[in-house]
């Protein structure tokens, strides 16, 4: 799902949001010990679903440097704020590089709040707005 993404008058941009319906599977902990091959079959995963969901949304892009506010929303217990950052590593991947920004440096991309809450269906919501001038 997405909200904005359109140019407002005044030449602001509207917020983007973008829900990337994912399993915690496929977003292991950093410290997770899992087989290489394993996690790299999960990253993938999780790329493809972030990368689909960007397509869903029209293929919304920013004209400049943005900051990015991150929603966990999973049904097992939380992860510190390090880790939980570590594991979307592969959505920010396919949601930063070369899509909404050219890439995911800190010339491009700046992390707002990075929250986590309990839910029933897990899912990512990156919500995107221009940084100030």
């Amino acid at each position: 799902a997405v909200v904005g993404g359109e140019t407002a008058q005044r030449g602001r941009m509207k917020p983007i949001v973008i829900d990337v319906p994912v399993s915690m599977r496929h977003l292991p902990s950093p410290n997770s010990r899992i087989h290489h091959m394993a996690r790299h079959r999960s990253n993938m995963a999780a790329k493809h679903m972030a990368w689909m969901a960007w397509r869903a949304a029209g293929k919304p892009t920013a004209s400049g440097p943005v900051i990015v506010d991150v929603l966990m929303v999973y049904p097992r217990p939380h992860r510190d704020p390090d880790n939980a950052l570590a594991s979307i590593k592969p959505l920010i991947d396919a949601l930063f590089v070369g899509a909404i920004t050219p890439d995911d440096s800190s010339k491009w991309l700046t992390f707002g709040s990075v929250t986590q809450e309990p839910g029933k269906k897990p899912y990512v919501r990156f919500t995107v707005r221009e940084q100030p001038a």
